[in-house]
């Protein structure tokens, strides 16, 4: 399992969008793998979701803000938005 995190932290850490979060770090602690991810300042998904699902409309409203990741990323990690 560290060796498959290791190898997708490795292809993460050439991403670079705006609608992707960045990681930063990753490393062990005895069996343990982690990642340092960046923070993104705002309310969590659990607070969206406190009341239940959201409806559909609220969801969309909710993506709509939020920037996307191009599909096509190229083999130097280079995203181009679309």
């Amino acid at each position: 399992m560290a060796r498959r995190l290791a190898q997708e932290a490795r292809a993460l850490e050439r991403l670079v969008h705006p609608g992707l979060i960045t990681l930063l770090d990753t490393g062990t602690v005895g069996d343990q793998a982690y990642l340092v991810m960046e923070l993104v300042d705002g309310p969590s998904l659990s607070t969206f979701l406190r009341d239940g699902p959201l409806s559909s409309q609220d969801a969309a409203t909710l993506v709509q803000g939020s920037p996307t990741p191009s599909r096509t990323c190229t083999s130097r990690g280079s995203c181009t938005a679309t």
